[in-house]
């Protein structure tokens, strides 16, 4: 079974992606916050990470580089309320390996990650 860190500020997301992963032999490790993330890193060994980012702000993106960051070499994909071309663009320049806009269900989510190193 592939584990997954999630963090979003929204725990109703974790919520919502955490059984459908589970039926695809998926395990999702939950945390709002990126200084909980690196804590969770140190002590679990996951897969992937995923980061929600729900609002275009600086804060928002610090939080996408602080995440690659701690993640080193484990794929980080984004998943946003804020779909463009640009977001995706900036996503992958920050070091992020995929990219999803939300709506996004699990189905969806779990076949992006199946694709990740």
């Amino acid at each position: 079974m592939r584990t997954v860190l999630f963090i979003s500020s929204d725990e109703s997301h974790s919520r919502k992606y955490a059984a459908g992963l589970r039926a695809r032999h998926i395990g999702l490790v939950p945390t709002s916050a990126v200084d909980q993330a690196a804590g969770l890193l140190h002590h679990f060994t996951v897969d992937a990470v995923v980061h929600h980012l729900a609002a275009d702000t600086p804060e928002a993106w610090q939080e996408v580089g602080a995440v690659v960051t701690l993640a080193g070499r484990t794929p980080v994909l984004l998943l946003t309320q804020v779909p463009s071309p640009d977001t995706q663009a900036r996503a992958l320049r920050m070091g992020c390996v995929g990219y999803a806009d939300e709506p996004c269900g699990p189905s969806e989510l779990a076949a992006l990650l199946q694709k990740l190193p």
